[in-house]
């Protein structure tokens, strides 16, 4: 996907002096921030999804902790060189999480999507590119059949691993349509749950893509896949296995329970 961005340098988000305001434009871009994420919140989401949960389920401060500290750089050899320092949590961070929407008239299943990954961090309404993505470029998106833990569970590890990368604490790239992801452990942690990796794809009812104020973003479905599901992707292609479970009715909804459809 072409126009992904990363997140800019820590120094564009800080908190600035009162004295300094208009001569940084730190003022201008919060506004421009604020303005942006109450469209995504209070007018795009609800339209697409209905009405939404008055609370955000923020990612845990405990969970960038530990993927920071378990891809720290190595104690150096050298016992005179200084050790690494600890890990280190910008508070905007934290400012990522979750939304629910309840069942309702035009859905029968709980939805968890996250907010704040398409946040012009840092950026001005003058800066914008024409076409061009709003922040990270996109949102994830989990349906269930009842209220869970388990998608709130996945969406702050997807957003903590994504938000990490973008800033370069974590090496990779960003998420990509039909990418699959190993979760490393069962989807609902439970032991006879099969669903151990998760599709990203378009929402059959829902539009692929969307439009805020400060660029474009995509709606990512993400779908649990057992390890067989896994390897059929990897050898028939992403779209092949989107098409396998929808055959089986195994999207958009999420059944943690469900038989591997290979």
């Amino acid at each position: 996907m072409s126009g992904r961005q990363t997140y800019p340098r820590q120094d564009c988000l800080s908190n600035q002096p009162d004295d300094k305001l208009l001569e940084t434009g730190f003022d201008r871009k919060q506004q421009w921030l604020e303005r942006v994420w109450q469209q995504r919140e209070d007018v795009v989401y609800p339209k697409l999804f209905g009405a939404m949960a008055p609370s955000i389920q923020t990612v845990p401060e405990k969970l960038f902790l530990r993927l920071l500290s378990a891809h720290r750089p190595a104690a150096p050899a050298d016992a005179t060189a200084p050790a690494p320092g600890p890990p280190t949590i910008q508070p905007w961070w934290l400012s990522h999480g979750v939304l629910t929407s309840r069942p309702n008239a035009n859905r029968s299943s709980w939805l968890y999507v996250t907010t704040a990954l398409s946040n012009p961090w840092g950026e001005a309404p003058d800066e914008r590119h024409p076409g061009g993505y709003s922040g990270l470029g996109f949102e994830f998106i989990i349906e269930c059949a009842t209220e869970a833990r388990w998608p709130l569970d996945v969406l702050h590890w997807l957003i903590a691993m994504q938000v990490l990368t973008a800033c370069g604490e974590l090496e990779g790239g960003l998420v990509e349509p039909m990418d699959r992801i190993a979760l490393g452990g069962p989807l609902d942690g439970s032991a006879d749950c099969l669903l151990r990796n998760v599709l990203l794809l378009a929402h059959p009812h829902l539009p692929a893509q969307m439009e805020l104020d400060s660029g474009k973003l995509d709606l990512l479905l993400c779908v649990g896949i057992t390890d067989a599901e896994m390897a059929f992707a990897r050898s028939q292609g992403g779209e092949s296995l989107g098409q396998l479970l929808a055959h089986n009715d195994y999207l958009p909804v999420t059944n943690p329970k469900r038989a591997s459809a290979v």
